[in-house]
């Protein structure tokens, strides 16, 4: 092998497949030019052999990136949230329900902030149910308050998310 000076990989003295004249190349080439190449009958059958076994549209590549990514192996995957929906999803769902009514009926469809009867109110959480998921239906974890005084507290929306279970205790 000879290492030429203006390239970075070794050089070898080859024969070319086709015309069988000798040649200088790297160790992987196999014709000594591309002419002699494209005469040789093999080019034909290796054309499309670099794609073999490749999605060939964009269906099968959604497709196969939908099975790869599905529930666990997503990166993604939080398992508390999902056990809380499919709870939700059940009889939990009519046991909220439930709870909403009781925290109105026992606030007299009073919001506790601003003392407004009526209008627009929510059941809102103390604390939150992502963190404390066992306090879900306590009625003693619920209070009524209206659409702008909710939207005021640490426990609205996303806002809950930056909070922790130490907060609280």
């Amino acid at each position: 092998m000879v290492k030429d000076r203006c390239l970075s990989f070794y050089i070898m003295i080859k024969f070319c497949h086709c015309c069988k004249r000798e040649f200088k190349g790297r160790k992987e080439r196999k014709h000594c030019s591309k002419q002699c190449w494209k005469s040789c009958s093999t080019w034909k059958e290796n054309i499309g052999k670099g794609n073999k076994g490749k999605l060939k549209n964009r269906e099968d590549f959604k497709k196969k990136m939908s099975e790869v990514t599905r529930g666990e192996k997503n990166p993604r995957w939080i398992p508390d949230r999902t056990k809380l929906k499919t709870k939700r999803a059940g009889i939990e769902k009519f046991l909220i329900e439930q709870w909403r009514k009781n925290v109105f009926a026992r606030d007299d469809w009073t919001c506790q902030h601003c003392k407004k009867r009526g209008g627009k109110l929510n059941a809102d959480h103390i604390k939150p149910v992502y963190l404390f998921p066992e306090l879900i239906v306590d009625l003693s974890n619920g209070r009524t308050l209206c659409i702008e005084c909710h939207k005021k507290t640490d426990t609205y929306s996303s806002k809950v998310f930056k909070l922790k279970r130490s907060d609280f205790e």
